[in-house]
């Protein structure tokens, strides 16, 4: 089994992710996909995201100072998630504007 998070809401690009995303790790793997909600803590999914062989964080602007907890709440504790973390078509949020000046918060480095 594989667990994609997904961000598809509002955004056309968050919705063609997933769905790539689905339908490349069906053909690849042959696994039992399960597509939860990117915004919402996980702590009462934490066994099922743990019998999966990987997460898959799938699209969004993502790449922000607060990816971690901001834009993927995850859990609280994030050693509470026991497999791999795989960012899937990622993207910059694009604040602040000048590349240089753009950084991670703790948290954040810690996810990734």
């Amino acid at each position: 089994m594989i667990v994609l998070l997904s961000g598809a809401k509002k955004n056309i690009g968050d919705f063609l992710i997933t769905e790539r995303a689905r339908r490349l790790f069906d053909y690849i793997l042959d696994d039992q996909i399960i597509i939860l909600d990117r915004f919402k803590n996980l702590e009462s999914d934490i066994d099922l995201i743990n019998s999966a062989r990987f997460l898959v964080l799938c699209g969004g602007p993502a790449y922000a100072r607060d990816i971690y907890k901001g834009i993927y709440p995850l859990v609280e504790d994030l050693t509470k998630i026991k497999v791999p973390i795989i960012p899937f078509g990622l993207g910059w949020c694009g604040k602040p504007s000048d590349p240089m000046q753009f950084s991670f918060n703790s948290d954040s480095k810690r996810l990734l």
